[in-house]
């Protein structure tokens, strides 16, 4: 890969992302509507493109997002050849004692096959979708990503993480050019410590996402699964701000992400045409005040782990 090259995919990056999941499969805590037809998921894509959505986040594991991406694509007009495209490797299970060749060729098919799903020649950045698969299989997993890279397969490599010390380990690969992380109004595990700052000054793209937690921050206390209870102290909290400062969640969501240092783009999700309209337009105009942002960042100092982190909802902290 030329450095040139991945320049000039990288500058295809939209300030928002649109998140795919819910197009692959029914997402999200505050989702109602289930998974979307290929007519509805096909209309979304069309709306954030124009839009000017240009970024576009997907899987392998998202069910149908990949194809859906692909029809995209392969049936639109030449300009949506040139969206920016970032797609995941699922987690690697083979033996513990597995050869290169094994693991490089388990790689190179999931990579083929989300080419082939996506109707893509080589994929704009690839991500790690497992964090541990940066080191697993004494770093096979690894010179697989990079030696498909030089195939011209992938054009940038990325890891997406859910904790901070996977974040730090990610500062050790020069080669990992893009970093996904969660971080929200609760959510600051990657603010402390001045995590973000180390990884912008390493050079990583960082993408945001989790703004809204999965919806979490737009259900009203009698929606809140009875295993979940414990949350509505922090809802509470989170509708006291949004009353005192008389701005809307998502206004205050948006804006308190914008104002981290080094967030290239937030990937954000939608399930209707106006929830991508309105994202866009947050991400264009929301903004919140200094004083704002310190007082976010007070109150929601310290939220637990089953709280901010969506696989440890409804378990004791």
């Amino acid at each position: 890969m030329k450095n040139k090259h991945a320049k000039a995919a990288m500058s295809k990056i939209s300030k928002l992302t649109l998140g795919t999941a819910q197009i692959g499969f029914n997402y999200g805590i505050a989702n109602t509507g289930g998974k979307l037809n290929m007519t509805h998921a096909l209309e979304l894509l069309r709306v954030a493109y124009d839009s000017g959505v240009t970024s576009f986040d997907t899987s392998y594991s998202y069910d149908d997002s990949e194809r859906i991406i692909g029809k995209f694509i392969s049936t639109g007009a030449n300009s949506h050849q040139e969206s920016f495209i970032s797609s995941k490797l699922p987690k690697i299970n083979a033996k513990k004692d597995a050869d290169y060749k094994t693991i490089f060729r388990i790689v190179k098919n999931y990579v083929k096959e989300s080419l082939k799903r996506l109707t893509l020649q080589k994929i704009p950045l690839y991500y790690l979708h497992d964090a541990s698969d940066m080191t697993s299989y004494q770093g096979k997993v690894m010179e697989s990503l990079v030696q498909l890279r030089e195939e011209g397969l992938i054009d940038a490599l990325g890891v997406s993480v859910y904790h901070p010390q996977e974040a730090r380990a990610a500062l050790a690969f020069k080669v990992l050019r893009a970093i996904q992380l969660p971080v929200n109004l609760f959510d600051h595990r990657f603010i402390a410590d001045g995590l973000l700052q180390d990884l912008h000054r390493s050079g990583k793209i960082i993408f945001a996402r989790s703004i809204y937690l999965q919806g979490l921050f737009f259900l009203a206390a009698n929606k809140v699964p009875r295993k979940m209870k414990y949350v509505l102290p922090y809802l509470e909290k989170l509708n006291g701000v949004v009353n005192e400062e008389k701005i809307s969640i998502d206004e205050l969501a948006v804006g308190f992400v914008k104002n981290l240092p080094g967030i290239t783009s937030l990937v954000i999700g939608a399930e209707s045409k106006q929830q991508i309209l309105r994202n866009a337009g947050l991400i264009a105009h929301a903004t919140i005040g200094k004083k704002t942002n310190k007082k976010l960042l007070d109150i929601f100092s310290a939220v637990p782990g089953n709280v901010v982190i969506p696989y440890l909802w409804g378990k004791e902290n």
